[in-house]
């Protein structure tokens, strides 16, 4: 072979190399490409995921929070009929008596069941401080007897499922005198 066919083979072969090497950086970045891709998909695979099941969790959490509300007005009132019955009554009628019991005894059945499915009543003491969260200020009246923003009585007891308020506690609060 003459010397310019050799330089010239040499060229086509060195070319070639150049075309295969560039060739394989292309192929090395496309593969960077998609490992990234395949990283971002494993991501947000893994986020769906715990997204579905948060939400599966708070569906069969929250499942009975309007089934609840109902239940509360029942509860509610059957605290109204043991509270409005005079301890005197009590004493001196039998029946009304045994009456009294069953109502108290009905009502602790249904907070042993709210307690069972993550229900719970919110009843604050007079001189608790209010808390926005999970009270409803009805009404502001000067009170000598109370700090400033502590609940003086409640109208209405307050309800939680789990950590969702379901109602806020309606209270009247003291302001500044």
């Amino acid at each position: 072979m003459s010397e310019n066919t050799e330089k010239m083979e040499e060229e086509n072969q060195a070319a070639e190399v150049g075309e295969i090497q560039e060739d394989y950086a292309a192929l090395l970045e496309a593969n960077d490409k998609l490992k990234e891709q395949l990283l971002l998909l494993a991501a947000d695979s893994e986020n769906f995921r715990k997204r579905s099941a948060k939400l599966v969790d708070d569906a069969s959490k929250f499942a009975v929070n309007s089934f609840s509300k109902e239940l509360i007005d029942v509860l509610e009132n059957l605290y109204l009929v043991i509270n409005n019955i005079p301890a005197e009554a009590l004493e001196t009628n039998e029946i009304l008596k045994s009456v009294h019991q069953g109502i108290e005894m009905t009502k602790n059945s249904l907070l042993n069941a709210f307690a069972k499915h993550g229900i719970k009543r919110i009843f604050p003491e007079a001189g608790e401080n209010f808390d926005h969260n999970i009270h409803e200020a009805v009404a502001n009246v000067p009170e000598p007897n109370f700090a400033d923003n502590t609940i003086v009585s409640v109208m209405r007891a307050g309800y939680m499922l789990h950590d969702r308020l379901i109602k806020p506690a309606m209270v009247v609060v003291a302001k500044s005198v």
